[in-house]
């Protein structure tokens, strides 16, 4: 998580902005950021931005244009997708453009002002952990949706001892995380050969191919292989909890674009709740921007949409695994507390702004 030097962290924007939703302007200045939005009882509308509380009509000024980075498509960027194709950002005066970057990219990014925010939750807390300005302003899924995919035959975890993993990257966090489900069940890294197939879909033809044992997959390819013939062994969801997705953002934001902040918060609560409240509308963007199948797409939504989390908090029990991750990581003890890698203020405003009650979970 170092710092990119400028001219490379502009060359790398250029190259990934250029295929994303459109092209991103630089941040706007502050008094440009956007107004608040009421509350109302259909989740896909509320009152414009532009409209004051009392109802009178005030004059809305340009969208404010907002740049969200994402390691890769996933289901935690879905409800940003949603949101978009709903016209939600755009009625809380926000032109947002969702980008792919690498995590620790992003985060240098953020910190200059290239990029407003990071759906990468994990990276986000680790990277405040060891002093980047940067925080945690909402969560995303609490339940990890990866199964440990196995071949037939194979019926306890035991059975993997000497058997051959397939894995993302040798340090990827679903790798690590597979290792972490492996330990619980007393199973150590040694005792397992791990076959860096470089993808998840990759993973996914290690598997149907039987050039491995067993493999993480996440939807849609857990859905594929059980289709092929492959049995889940273990669902991490029921095995830890973790934070899965998640929003962060730089210091210097939250402290000159608060109402932007808002607004984007209020976007992913709305967004949240439409989800989780319309299936039709979900699986169509399952099938539109993730290219899934209708049917599988259904069996996606149906398995994995309510473990979002509709207040979009996140516990501190989540987050201090984030933190000792990184104390891991680097070999040292950090003595770093939640609040000091988590502003959840804003979350707090627009949860009410948008009719929600404030998780008790949440730190101020």
């Amino acid at each position: 998580m170092r710092s990119a030097t400028r001219p490379a962290l502009l060359l790398v924007l250029i190259l990934m902005l250029g295929p994303a939703c459109g092209p991103a302007a630089a941040p706007p200045p502050a008094d440009q950021s956007a107004a608040a939005a009421q509350p109302s009882d259909d989740p896909a509308k509320v009152q414009p931005a532009g409209v004051g509380a009392a109802g009178a009509a005030a004059t809305p000024g340009p969208p404010v244009d907002v740049v969200v980075a994402s390691p890769g498509r996933s289901l935690t960027q879905l409800p940003f997708y949603l949101g978009l194709k709903e016209g939600i950002y755009a009625d809380e005066g926000l032109n947002v453009s969702l980008v792919t970057m690498a995590s620790p990219v992003a985060i240098a990014a953020i910190i200059d002002g290239q990029v407003g925010y990071s759906t990468s939750g994990g990276t986000t807390i680790r990277a405040a952990a060891s002093g980047r300005p940067v925080r945690l302003i909402a969560g995303g899924k609490s339940r990890p949706d990866w199964d440990l995919m196995v071949q037939p035959g194979i019926d306890t975890v035991e059975a993997l001892r000497g058997k051959r993993i397939g894995v993302q990257a040798p340090t990827g966090a679903t790798t690590l995380l597979t290792y972490t489900l492996l330990a619980k069940y007393g199973i150590g890294q040694s005792d397992v050969e791990a076959i860096n197939l470089q993808s998840t879909d990759g993973i996914l033809q290690g598997l149907v191919a039987r050039q491995v044992d067993a493999g993480p997959l996440g939807p849609p390819q857990n859905i594929i292989a059980r289709r092929e013939g492959l049995r889940p062994l273990l669902h991490t969801g029921d095995e830890v909890v973790l934070l899965q997705g998640g929003v962060g953002t730089s210091v210097q934001r939250l402290q000159e674009r608060p109402a932007e902040v808002e607004a984007v918060l209020r976007g992913l609560l709305r967004s949240t709740r439409l989800m989780q409240s319309d299936q039709a509308k979900t699986v169509d963007v399952l099938v539109d921007e993730y290219g899934m199948d209708r049917d599988v797409a259904e069996i996606v939504y149906a398995e994995n949409v309510s473990d979002f989390v509709p207040d979009a908090s996140a516990s501190d029990t989540e987050i201090q695994q984030e933190i000792a991750a990184e104390e891991q990581a680097i070999g040292e003890k950090l003595n770093v507390t939640v609040a000091q890698v988590a502003d959840f203020g804003p979350l707090h405003r627009a949860q009410a702004a948008v009719g929600m009650t404030p998780s008790a979970q949440l730190v101020p």
